[in-house]
């Protein structure tokens, strides 16, 4: 019975990496869509969010939820070193980073969409709001073990 249980507890923890392994696959391929995609297949309706172009509120919106997606998928049980969570809260932030100004010199090159840094400080402003969102819960689930 006790082996079996641990069997179930192997299988569960698997079950839930493949499922964030998943999310963070699905989340890529979104977001080199929202990147790529055609302008004449955008809304051409411009409006603002408080004052912020909608574009750039989208850009913003659409790196926010990297750090958190990729710590997850790619996190160990147990983790129990902030410092070490932190550092690799750091990297992936830096990939992001990297994915995003990667995304904006593509799209100089494609012709049909242009290079603007505004979009990479949005982006960029949104990877470090979600890695900031992702430090404080991984203080929380760490002060509490």
């Amino acid at each position: 019975m006790f082996i079996v249980t641990l069997r179930s507890i192997k299988a569960m923890k698997t079950s839930r990496r493949h499922i964030y392994m998943t999310l963070f696959c699905l989340y890529i391929i979104a977001l080199g869509i929202m990147c790529f995609i055609r302008p004449e297949n955008i809304p051409s309706e411009r409006f603002d969010l408080f004052g912020i172009p909608a574009d750039k509120a989208g850009h913003f919106l659409m790196f926010l939820p990297f750090p958190i997606i990729s710590f997850t998928a790619f996190s160990r049980e147990g983790e129990k070193s902030f410092s070490r969570a932190v550092c690799r809260l750091s990297a992936i932030t830096a990939s992001g980073a990297a994915i995003a100004i990667g995304t904006e010199i593509t799209q100089k090159f494609l012709g049909y969409r242009s290079f603007d840094i505004m979009d990479f400080a949005c982006d960029a402003a949104g990877l470090i709001s979600g890695a900031a969102a992702a430090a404080v819960y991984i203080a929380i689930k760490i002060r509490q073990k």
